[in-house]
């Protein structure tokens, strides 16, 4: 073999060990995405599941939730927007499983025990050295009100609401004195939890949200006398301050 045909030879492997690579990479990420929507719809349909199963045998047993706990990491090359909709799209997805506030029996509190229910549902890290500052993430409301889910008609904002009012909230203060923010710190880890009150006098236990919870209070107590659940993205060392005292999964 003549020494062009060889360059020619080691051209082509080469091109071909690219193609490989990347190939590799989109399938890589495709199985990656796929294995999240897979899980995601297994939650949602063991809900349903236990939703039907209860009303055909209310009270006989404690039946199990499938919605282990995902895991988003905001990483450094991620520019702001791109970090911003990794946490819109995992509290989006928290409300989805749980059908928006609709899906209530398959939490009562005969069935699943305690008075306020949290299904754990993602935890979100920054990566190490994360470039941007809490700043970046401040007036979160606002962008989720300006942007919508690829393919959604619907804003993030909208579409995490019930009835037309705000069904989300993310936690800021400390362990004695909580409350509600508009931004995200990425100095911390969060974890993204579905949060519901079985009772009235349960909503005692985040009366310490102070005044700007009003509107998240007021559907929580809601005039059907359902505790409408909420979605809250809340740091790592708060998450034992916010009540919950029966976790679903």
């Amino acid at each position: 073999m003549n020494k062009k045909a060889i360059q020619e030879l080691a051209l082509e492997i080469l091109i071909g060990a690219v193609v490989f690579i990347i190939v590799l990479g989109i399938s890589t990420q495709a199985n990656a995405e796929l294995a999240k929507k897979q899980t995601k719809e297994i939650c949602r349909a063991s809900i349903i599941k236990v939703e039907t199963f209860k009303e055909a045998a209310s009270g006989i047993a404690k039946s199990a939730i499938n919605c282990p706990m995902q895991y988003v990491t905001v990483k450094k090359k991620d520019n702001e927007n791109a970090a911003k909709r990794k946490i819109a799209n995992i509290m989006e997805d928290a409300w989805a499983v749980t059908n928006k506030g609709e899906s209530r029996t398959f939490q009562e509190r005969l069935w699943q025990g305690g008075t306020v229910h949290c299904l754990l549902y993602a935890r979100i890290d920054f990566e190490k050295n994360f470039p941007l500052a809490k700043s970046n993430f401040e007036q979160f409301s606002s962008w989720l009100t300006a942007n919508e889910p690829i393919g959604s008609p619907t804003s993030y904002f909208e579409y995490m609401s019930y009835n037309g009012k705000r069904a989300f909230a993310i936690i800021g203060g400390d362990e004695q004195n909580l409350e509600s923010v508009d931004y995200i710190d990425p100095s911390k880890s969060y974890y993204v939890i579905y949060w519901a009150s079985m009772k009235d006098e349960d909503i005692i236990r985040v009366a310490n949200l102070r005044e700007n919870l009003n509107d998240l209070i007021t559907l929580i107590q809601s005039e059907d006398n359902k505790k409408i659940p909420v979605i809250m993205a809340v740091p790592e060392n708060l998450i034992g301050s916010v009540g919950c005292d029966s976790f679903l999964n």
